[in-house]
């Protein structure tokens, strides 16, 4: 139980979780980084696993938001109105349909509810806890969804045997899934940034939309 007085910034969570790459010495790494201790490094990512958030964060998502998510029921935002996801993850399964009409019609009526990076994140944490599956419709070449998957990798140099730990940038497009992966160094903005011009060169055309996958 974090102690609300204690909590550090929304800025060093969201720090956090861009530096932390599942490994448990980048927990040391992070921690020595923002000056706290390992426990409490622990303790913010088990938070973050719980409300199914990882680095990058959903598009648009607030500080207030992403405090709400991490510690429910702890602030003013969960007094705002929200819409029934049941009913939410009923529409999804009509042809055309997608969480951005849904979210979209349900903010003409509550125009003070919350951000579609928020409820894409309760959305996908309601889903995780009942094992749903969400239903996404696709149109060709329309979006591509790309994020940093799973643990870092080790590459080999064949030449001079030195090993090398690595990131996996992985790009898939959302009708086809034809895919696109690329070892990085780091998950730094430059190597993210560095990854996405070299996968849209090798698709030779760019999507309508990037959606990073969290």
């Amino acid at each position: 139980m974090i102690n609300a007085r204690l909590r550090i910034s929304m800025q060093d969570i969201r720090t956090l979780l861009r530096h932390y790459d599942g490994e448990q010495s980048s927990k040391r790494e992070v921690a020595r980084l923002l000056q706290l201790s390992p426990g409490t490094v622990r303790n913010y990512l088990r938070r973050a696993e719980a409300a199914g958030l990882s680095w990058p964060l959903p598009e648009r998502l607030t500080d207030e938001e992403l405090e709400a998510l991490l510690f429910p029921h702890s602030g003013p935002i969960s007094c705002r109105p929200q819409p029934d996801r049941n009913q939410v993850h009923q529409q999804l399964s009509r042809k055309g349909m997608t969480l951005e009409r849904i979210l979209f019609d349900w903010i003409q009526e509550y125009p003070n509810g919350y951000s579609y990076g928020y409820f894409c994140a309760c959305y996908k944490k309601r889903c995780r806890a009942q094992k749903i599956t969400m239903r996404i419709h696709h149109k060709a070449g329309e979006r591509l969804y790309v994020d940093f998957a799973g643990k870092r990798m080790e590459v080999m140099d064949p030449s001079t045997g030195q090993v090398t730990k690595v990131q996996i940038f992985v790009a898939a497009m959302g009708g086809s899934n034809y895919t696109y992966v690329e070892a990085m160094p780091d998950q730094t903005l430059r190597s993210w940034i560095e990854a996405h011009v070299r996968c849209l060169t090798f698709l030779g055309a760019g999507p309508a939309s990037l959606s990073a996958i969290t």
